[in-house]
């Protein structure tokens, strides 16, 4: 059985490039919802510099290593 990670609110991370490494943007995690009854978990990142870049996506993205690496 596989340990799913769990993805919370104020955590940071950084999207895995095309070349294998960590990304320069960090984005942070501001809410975790349901968006309809029965649906999976997603997650909303904004960008941690301030700047007005946001995305949404299932937390299990969020939490796949070969996607997302934590920040720290």
């Amino acid at each position: 059985m596989v340990a799913i990670k769990q993805v919370e609110v104020g955590q940071r991370y950084r999207i895995v490039s095309a070349g294998g490494g960590p990304a320069l943007t960090v984005w942070e995690v501001v809410e975790i919802y349901v968006p309809w009854r029965g649906g999976f978990e997603h997650a909303r990142l904004k960008n941690a510099d301030g700047s007005a870049g946001t995305m949404t996506l299932a937390s299990s993205v969020v939490a796949d290593k070969t996607r997302f690496v934590p920040e720290g």
